[in-house]
């Protein structure tokens, strides 16, 4: 009972100690303003391109129904209906938008004039030629192709399969409405997959990184303390730790800061709704927590002194968001991605094998450590 009191007291006095530092109140605070920052911006209408929508007839039904279509997604592209053609243009020309899209009178004739003589259709203003503004069109095509694609469907059939021109045209619609599709052709799941890619789909794309960067922050809280750890173990603080206690103590040392951090990115993962369930979630913090203390300790080990980590540190962070996937998962880079942490942990949100991954990290992280701590003579 008595170790028990005193292991409360340990983690008791180490919190109290921690939470005076600036430096982990700052860490604390970022994380859960990152989020809240991201989540405000997303809910307002935040493309990475922002398109006109304009009618030359209102009252066009087909031209309304596309357009509300089209507007029905806004998270990766902003849609702002013009009244006009000519306030559209206008909008380009002042750079208040990056193109607009100007739907004809009578789009409907339009659309089967294109499938008999491929006339124009649909106007499109662009400020310049940019990568989204040329995958935007082909948003715009999806949307426009159902509404041609039996006339293509029936003048595909009368030019390449001579063999059934004495088949009518309402026959052979009628074998199109039979095979045709409902729904989409293709449906996403994440491998190994732990829950519906629904949730996935309705994030925005802002959100994205939000849980990589939040975990790097966790990786900053680690080899601060590993900082802190290094310069009190210079003044002595720890001198009267038998050097076989040593590795626990710093083990708990870091462990604390880490955990710490780790809560308030929880926290933020609930509140930005990226949050994959509670047992998940844990699970994942939880063998996360491990596996980056066991690689900060082992980092202040090899650096040695206070000065050399803290020199690393910003590079270290760079590291990790270039290496880990955060922004991009460059393939390449697979063996060292595995030296990572951070990379198995964001592997393991979607694919249950890098669960196993970590526990194995966590494992080898240790050793590593304590066999660099009888090497070095240190802990």
């Amino acid at each position: 009972m008595g170790k028990i009191k005193k292991l409360f007291l340990w983690y008791f006095l180490l919190n109290k100690r921690f939470l005076k530092k600036v430096g982990l109140w700052a860490i604390l605070l970022i994380i859960p303003l990152l989020t809240v920052a991201l989540n405000i911006v997303s809910l307002e209408d935040n493309g990475i391109i922002s398109v006109a929508l304009a009618a030359e007839n209102k009252n066009d039904a087909l031209v309304s129904e596309i357009i509300d279509e089209i507007r029905q997604d806004n998270r990766l592209m902003r849609f702002v209906v013009a009244s006009t053609p000519a306030e559209a243009e206008n909008l380009v020309k002042d750079g208040r938008v990056d193109a607009a899209w100007i739907f004809p009178d009578n789009l409907a004739q339009k659309l089967n004039n294109f499938v008999n003589d491929k006339q124009s259709v649909i106007r499109i203003l662009e400020r310049e030629e940019t990568v989204p503004l040329m995958l935007s069109r082909e948003k715009l095509s999806g949307v426009i192709y159902k509404n041609c694609s039996s006339s293509l469907y029936i003048k595909y059939v009368r030019e390449n399969a001579l063999e059934l021109n004495s088949v009518s045209d309402e026959r052979l619609m009628e074998y199109y409405n039979d095979i045709k599709s409902d729904g989409d052709l293709f449906e996403f799941s994440y491998t190994n997959e732990a829950h519906s890619t629904k949730d996935a789909r309705e994030t925005g794309y802002l959100l994205t990184p939000v849980r990589g960067l939040m975990a790097i922050m966790l990786v900053l809280s680690g080899l601060a303390a590993a900082m802190f750890y290094t310069a009190d173990d210079k003044n002595g603080t720890f001198a009267w730790i038998s050097q076989k206690a040593k590795p626990f103590v710093a083990g708990a040392f870091h462990l604390i800061p880490i955990s710490i951090t780790a809560l308030a990115m929880l926290i933020s993962l609930y509140l930005s709704g990226l949050w994959i369930g509670f047992l998940r979630e844990l699970l994942l913090a939880f063998l996360y927590v491990i596996c980056i203390t066991v690689f900060c300790m082992t980092v202040r080990l090899i650096c040695g002194s206070g000065k050399i980590l803290g020199a690393i540190t910003p590079i270290m962070m760079l590291l990790f968001i270039v290496i880990c996937p955060v922004f991009l998962d460059i393939k390449v880079l697979r063996p060292i991605q595995s030296l990572f942490p951070t990379f198995h942990y964001l592997s393991a949100v979607h694919n249950n094998k890098f669960i196993a991954f970590m526990a194995v990290y966590a494992v080898i992280g240790s050793v590593v450590y304590f066999l660099l701590s009888k090497i070095l003579h240190k802990a």
